[in-house]
């Protein structure tokens, strides 16, 4: 059984069809890279995951439950921060854990511990606006994970840094998932970029234009850390941008 599941999924937006009878499964374990065309209904898919959206036909399941909300077991990170600016690092990070019923005092020591995870010790009583934009990242990275989920979805989470943040942010999501130092087990990233989806993810999902389909799905067999440089991850870029 598939851990996530788009089944016969259709959607529209006005006379817009986004997906028509769209299938698609992410097993547990798994590091899956979405590709595609802007407005092909990536990011669409990734909140229907997350339980923010729901498909006009077809369904979409957890663990062959269809999702009908939110789920405590999937987290969604965004391509912007969205950190409240009057709360600090420490408190940005806790704020959903005090929503679920944990105390201010437990919210906070656990809010501490994925900042250090993040490489944020020392800022936890820092503001947004005194924390640079890979620093915000950082933070709300450590608030998608405070939560204990066991599915990360990610929309972009970096293509608003410069390459260098970005790189940094990249290998420790990697480091996170891949060394499993916290409970996530299975991410799902939606990105534009091939060299990032070859870097990160054992799983590459290419999507068409409007209304999209699945137009390649490629295993990447690749060590962590990967080499650039290799032949190997350029054997697979190739193969990627072929069916861009």
């Amino acid at each position: 059984m598939a851990l996530l599941e788009a089944e016969k999924i259709k959607k529209t937006y006005g006379r817009v069809v986004v997906f028509n009878d769209l299938s698609l499964a992410v097993e547990q374990g798994e590091f899956l890279a979405l590709l595609g065309p802007s407005g092909c209904g990536k990011s669409t898919l990734l909140r229907m995951f997350a339980g923010l959206e729901k498909p006009d036909e077809g369904v979409v399941k957890f663990r062959g439950e269809p999702i009908t909300g939110p789920r405590r077991e999937i987290a969604l990170m965004f391509q912007s921060p969205t950190l409240l600016p009057w709360k600090t690092a420490m408190d940005n990070v806790a704020l959903p854990l005090v929503a679920r019923g944990v105390s201010w005092k437990e919210a906070r020591e656990a809010a501490a511990r994925y900042l250090a995870f993040v490489g944020l010790s020392g800022f936890e009583e820092a503001y947004p606006s005194q924390l640079s934009g890979g620093m915000q990242q950082r933070v709300a990275l450590a608030r998608a994970l405070a939560v204990e989920p066991e599915v990360l979805l990610l929309d972009e989470p970096f293509s608003a840094l410069d390459p260098l943040t970005a790189e940094s942010l990249r290998a420790e999501l990697v480091r996170l998932w891949h060394d499993n130092l916290t409970t996530v087990h299975t991410v799902v990233i939606v990105t534009h970029s091939v060299d990032e989806a070859v870097y990160v993810a054992n799983r590459v999902v290419v999507l068409s234009t409007r209304p999209a389909k699945v137009v390649a799905d490629v295993r990447i067999d690749l060590p962590y850390p990967r080499n650039r440089k290799s032949p190997d991850f350029q054997r697979y870029l190739d193969q990627v941008y072929s069916y861009i």
